[in-house]
């Protein structure tokens, strides 16, 4: 029976301080909250553009310079143009937030903590 007592005088400790420690921590809810954010990352793909419609267009002209002026050599067009493409992506940010007007409901949840804190001794 006295082992009892006192494993439960140790729980009652532990629960007054963790209501102790709450309302302390709740003392500082009017302050400002400040935030640092980041975010890195990178994205590599490839970008493929058709160009068909001006290889079609471009490419028999291109065949004729070539049959008149052959020392050119100009090479066609081709249908697709594939571009590979490698992006490094970057975030910083930071942020600060203070309860102007809250209607007296950060007071009431920090009485409600102490109130808590002192009932648990």
């Amino acid at each position: 029976m006295l082992a009892c007592a006192a494993v439960l005088a140790g729980c009652t400790g532990a629960f007054a301080q963790a209501r102790r420690l709450q309302a302390e921590a709740l003392a500082n809810l009017t302050g400002p909250a400040v935030s640092l954010t980041g975010f890195t990352g990178r994205v590599s793909t490839t970008l493929n553009f058709d160009v068909s419609r001006l290889a079609n267009a471009v490419n028999p002209l291109i065949g004729t310079v070539d049959a008149a002026v052959p020392a050119l050599d100009i090479p066609p067009v081709p249908q697709v143009l594939s571009v590979p493409r490698t992006f490094n992506l970057r975030s910083l940010g930071l942020s600060a937030d203070w309860p102007l007007y809250t209607g007296g409901r950060l007071e009431a949840v920090q009485g409600l903590a102490a109130g808590r804190a002192h009932e648990a001794e």
